[in-house]
């Protein structure tokens, strides 16, 4: 809602409320603005994750090099780093770094499903918001 909008419905409630509701109108109208505002900046800015830190699961079949190469195709991810940090006898527990613009933890899960690897807890993030380029 514009401001002249604004004052156009001031002006029609003028004519027809008592003080206490043109009080109220005004309030009410005025409250609708502001929340469209903060509305549209919400819009106009998005947050997207930056590093991710995931604790996971893998079978010792796997090569963490094919992993590896899988996550960093998505789009989104620059750089990806693995370390083993236990080995049982079937199975080893990694830490999977991610870095990248703008990350989606979906696709991740996704690629790291089809891959066999259960994840099992995320232990750092980092998100930025950035503006949004499409208005």
């Amino acid at each position: 809602m514009t401001i002249l909008l604004l004052l156009r419905l001031l002006s029609a409630t003028l004519l027809t409320c008592s003080s206490s509701s043109l009080i109220l109108t005004v309030f009410l109208l005025w409250k609708q603005y502001i929340w469209g505002r903060e509305l549209l900046l919400d819009a106009l800015m998005s947050v997207h994750v930056k590093k991710i830190l995931i604790d996971s699961l893998k079978s010792r079949e796997l090569s963490i090099v094919d992993l590896s190469k899988a996550l960093g195709s998505l789009s989104g991810v620059n750089e990806v780093n693995i370390v083993v940090v236990e080995v049982d006898s079937n199975t080893e527990t990694l830490k999977v770094t991610m870095h990248g613009p703008q990350i989606n933890y979906s696709e991740v899960k996704e690629v790291m499903g089809k891959y066999g690897v259960s994840i099992k807890g995320i232990d750092e993030i980092t998100v930025a918001q950035s503006e949004s380029t499409y208005i």
